[in-house]
């Protein structure tokens, strides 16, 4: 703290060295130091097409903190800030899925009822994102309130509308799939790129109107846009198959949930609306997921 912002500079880079040093000792039997080009070919024949999408991401988060600046104030952009780090809690679950996905697909993709597996974890993991956005969204002023203070009591909106984006960018790893397997990793590259285009365009043209709620709003359509253009990509590769009905009720949830709290329930009716929505969801995983039986699987 007493060096000022370099400490967060350090803190990145301690943090790293742990995880090279971590990631190096569990792979040590993996790690060799010999050097073949092929390998070099292959890996990178894999990962650069997909550097537009890191770009159009730094492009993304800069040229909109610029806009952000530009059309916000002071005040309004802490109170969005507050909620942003609430909505933090869904990049835990991102790089847990993110972390586990990969081998899960590379190792199984071939192996018969795959796809029918696919489509009971991805529908479980969407009845999860829907069961913490609405949890989230209907308790958020309370939460706000109790981990920060009233001042910042507004956050609570913007954190319920935060709660689109975060679950759809969760999915990236599942839509992307067919993707991964058929090395064709130029169209990664093209979908985030769409997806920074259509949300800088969007915060350009809401923003003067909007304020900003206009920013949860365009990124929302940002992921929409690059979720959909990896999975049609995906699915043209006839490798994957997802149930998205569930992603439209997750959408229809949280903006519903906006709107009850634009309406200023009391704490008591919103408690009720979960209680009766939290039931139908245990409901719903119990006879159509079958999520026990996944659990004790997986």
């Amino acid at each position: 703290l007493r060096t000022g912002i370099v400490s967060i500079f350090i803190g990145v880079l301690l943090g790293e060295l742990v995880g090279i040093v971590y990631f190096g000792y569990i792979n040590r039997a993996n790690i060799g130091f010999t050097f073949e080009y092929k390998y070099l070919k292959r890996a990178l024949k894999f990962s650069l097409p997909t550097l537009p999408a890191i770009l159009a991401g730094w492009i993304d988060s800069s040229m909109g903190q610029i806009l952000i600046g530009k059309y916000i104030s002071q005040t309004q952009l802490g109170i969005y800030s507050v909620a942003l780090q609430f909505a933090s809690i869904f990049t835990l679950v991102s790089i847990a899925l993110n972390n586990v996905w990969g081998p899960y697909l590379y190792e199984n993709y071939k192996r018969e009822g795959f796809l029918s597996e696919v489509k009971k974890l991805y529908t479980f993991i969407l009845v999860a994102l829907i069961a913490i956005s609405v949890n989230l969204s209907l308790l958020s002023e309370e939460l706000v309130v109790l981990l920060s203070n009233e001042t910042y009591a507004d956050a609570s909106k913007y954190l319920t509308l935060l709660c689109i984006p975060m679950s759809i960018y969760l999915l990236f790893p599942i839509a992307n799939s067919g993707i991964s397997i058929s090395r064709d990793t130029k169209y990664t590259g093209i979908a985030y790129v769409a997806g920074s285009i259509i949300n800088l365009i969007a915060m350009f043209v809401l923003l003067p109107y909007l304020g900003v709620i206009a920013v949860p709003m365009s990124l929302a359509l940002s992921r929409i846009t690059t979720y959909t253009f990896l999975y049609q990509v995906s699915k043209s590769k006839k490798i994957i198959v997802l149930p998205n009905q569930m992603l439209y009720v997750l959408v229809v949830s949280v903006v519903l949930c906006f709107v009850v709290l634009k309406q200023d329930f009391s704490l008591p009716i919103r408690c009720l609306l979960l209680f009766v929505v939290d039931t139908m969801i245990l409901y719903y995983m119990y006879r159509k997921v079958n999520v026990f039986f996944l659990i004790k699987k997986k």
